[in-house]
């Protein structure tokens, strides 16, 4: 599921598809982050015992030796509900990994943000690898698939 925001991007004004979720408040566990962004940006519900953490990505700026932030990628075993088109919401797509390789593979169209791709493919990749304990990695971090798409480092 992806979903394009009312927001235009701040960096070049453009509308992408991405991953629904936002910041968490200091002392919010991110289960419960995750469903709470879920719930407000889409109107589906989740219930966090119903969410398997898949990845930690660390966010860091090319030049800077500190992190700015992590994303934490869940994927949810069952949800209530439908989207509802909102002020935070004005389209929405659901997409098979299928689809999500033709759209790295032209990322250049501007689909679906760079970043939000790059998680995406981690995510595919995990599941092919059959699951397991969730991945750690940079979210800056070329990363391919098995399809042999390569995504170049995210300019920031």
């Amino acid at each position: 599921f992806l979903a394009k925001s009312t927001l235009a991007s701040p960096t070049d004004g453009k509308f992408r598809f991405k991953l629904p979720g936002g910041s968490i408040n200091s002392g919010e566990p991110p289960r419960h982050a995750a469903c709470a962004k879920m719930t407000e940006t889409t109107s589906i519900h989740f219930n966090e015992k119903d969410l398997d953490l898949v990845g930690i990505m660390m966010q860091i700026t090319p030049g800077v030796t500190e992190t700015n932030g992590f994303v934490f990628l869940y994927r949810a075993q069952k949800y209530a509900g439908n989207p509802i088109l909102s002020e935070k919401l004005s389209e929405y797509n659901y997409f098979s990994h299928e689809e999500i390789i033709e759209l790295a593979k032209e990322h250049q169209k501007n689909t679906i943000g760079l970043g939000y791709l790059r998680m995406i493919c981690h995510y595919i990749n995990w599941k092919q690898n059959g699951g397991g304990a969730p991945f750690e990695i940079r979210l800056s971090d070329p990363v391919s698939i098995s399809q042999k798409i390569d995504l170049p480092l995210i300019k920031v």
